[in-house]
């Protein structure tokens, strides 16, 4: 009940990577996620992409951030069927990294994954990451503007 247009998220841990780039981040650098959106850009056809991030015919929007825990982890409702992408931050909220694929979380389901680009071949250890005992922050209001706790 209450989850009709959202879903819910949860991340063990944004250190838990395969990209070398994240690697590289020291414990506690990363403090925010944003959650960007793809809107399809207004009387834009779709077209094929350069390369870059996003992609043509889509503009990005930003749905909410949410604190990152002292060990990575994060949990929030979010809008359900959307997609979205994800910016690592700073204290200071700049990007760290941002994950240049789209993802999504169904409508009254729940979605977790690991950490960013987490090593497929290696089970994470058996641990009860912080952000699951806290209330998810709600992305997923009606009016989806943007905000932070």
């Amino acid at each position: 009940e209450g989850f009709e247009g959202a879903g819910q998220l949860h991340c063990m841990s944004v250190y838990d990577s395969d990209q070398p780039e994240i690697n590289e981040l020291a414990p506690g650098a990363v403090r925010w996620v944003r959650f960007i959106e793809g809107v399809p850009a207004a009387g834009a056809a779709p077209a094929a992409s350069a390369g870059g991030w996003p992609p043509p015919g889509v503009t990005p929007r930003i749905m909410g951030e949410e604190p990152v825990e002292p060990d990575g982890s994060f949990f929030v409702n979010i809008a359900g069927n959307t997609p979205f992408y994800l910016q690592l931050l700073d204290e200071r909220r700049v990007a760290l990294h941002t994950m240049p694929t789209w993802i999504w979380v169904r409508s009254g389901s729940q979605r977790g994954c690991i950490g960013c680009h987490e090593d497929p071949a290696v089970a994470p250890p058996n641990r009860f990451p912080r952000a699951i005992h806290l209330d998810p922050e709600d992305l997923a209001r009606p009016d989806r503007a943007w905000r932070t706790r």
